[in-house]
């Protein structure tokens, strides 16, 4: 919801603006702040005070019963706040900064890149691990796009389809780091595999004790051999 509220903000649609907005911050706490905050990044980068106004009084109002709710239970909400896991892809964490670079280079041109990459800055006052994982969406298209302006500017097609070929497999099968594509198959293969135990793998929420893979679910049966 966030790049959505921003374009329409930067596109002049500010009811649109304002509606996106408000359904983030009902569908999230990470959209009730990194929503508002991206589209004031969008307004201070273009210079659109007056149209920051516009979208903010209707959002206010509107998630009024959140705010309000949410600053009444403030202690509750610090308080309660557990440990985060630290999800870290080194390949779109180097996208992310290369693409920020450039987007930077000329800001008010690039207002929307620049907007929906930082706007998840306002984690940093609550769990830094989520910032780290709310910017990665938003980082692996700005490190896209970024490279895709610098590749445009090669006049060897050829190379150019070579690079892209190797940077998907790169990013497919070695991110600089564990692959999702790996996870994702060693996770299908454990919910249907024989367990060394005699349990049978299947889709239910107790786990194997004896599978080696984290999450594999398993209901006991008698072996028939």
């Amino acid at each position: 919801m966030t790049p959505w509220a921003i374009d329409g903000f930067l596109r002049g649609r500010l009811t649109i603006a304002a509606l996106l907005t408000t359904l983030a911050c009902y569908t999230h706490l990470g959209g009730f702040l990194t929503a508002p905050l991206g589209v004031a990044l969008a307004a201070l980068l273009t210079r659109r005070g007056r149209d920051l106004v516009r979208v903010g009084i209707p959002v206010t109002v509107l998630t009024a019963p959140y705010w309000i709710h949410f600053l009444r239970g403030l202690p509750w909400y610090v308080g309660r706040k557990g440990d985060s896991a630290w999800m870290i892809d080194p390949l779109v964490d180097l996208l992310w900064l290369v693409g920020l670079v450039w987007a930077l280079r000329a800001p008010r041109e690039r207002a929307f890149l620049v907007a929906w990459a930082l706007a998840p800055l306002a984690w940093l006052v609550q769990d830094a691990s989520r910032f780290v994982l709310q910017s990665s969406l938003a980082g692996a298209a700005l490190g896209g796009v970024a490279l895709a302006r610098w590749m445009e500017r090669w006049s060897r097609p050829r190379l150019r389809a070579v690079v892209t070929a190797t940077l998907a497999v790169l990013a497919t099968l070695f991110p600089l780091g564990p692959p999702a594509l790996g996870a994702e198959l060693l996770w299908l293969l454990a919910r249907y595999r024989a367990c060394s135990t005699g349990r049978r793998c299947a889709p239910t929420p107790r786990r194997c004790p004896t599978t080696s893979i984290a999450g594999a679910s398993c209901t006991a049966t008698r072996s028939t051999s």
